[in-house]
């Protein structure tokens, strides 16, 4: 998902929130890939105001590492969580979904685990 696709569909988040979007996004599919080590699915979905990604990978659990202070990786998660108004994991089949949600009207982040079962997906990457 690119800021111009957010527009087509005309999903209203300011330039720079649509950026703190795709670096989250970019996180997540990093660690799919990195630690599933293949391809993932990502699926994005707007929806009641609230845009959320989903990632899909066939690792079925979420690797949390503490790094070195002086380490140049190991961070994303906490990026995503920083970043996002929400996010979480789910398993799915013999693996995983990763997703993070960001609106436009929310305030405060609203971490959290869970799913949106009224959400509707609008675009899909594989």
């Amino acid at each position: 998902m690119t800021s111009k696709d957010a527009r087509k569909w005309g999903v209203p988040l300011s330039a720079e929130a649509l950026g703190e979007v795709e670096l989250c996004a970019g996180e997540l599919i990093t660690n799919a890939i990195e630690h599933a080590g293949e391809r993932c699915t990502v699926t994005v979905r707007w929806a009641c105001g609230l845009l959320r990604i989903e990632v899909a990978d066939r690792c079925p659990s979420l690797r949390l590492r503490e790094t070195d202070p002086d380490a140049t990786g190991g961070r994303g998660l906490l990026l995503v969580e920083a970043l996002a108004f929400g996010w979480g994991w789910e398993r799915s089949g013999p693996g995983k979904i990763v997703w993070l949600t960001h609106a436009p009207d929310l305030q405060l982040p609203v971490h959290g685990w869970g799913s949106a079962p009224d959400l509707h997906r609008i675009g899909r990457v594989a």
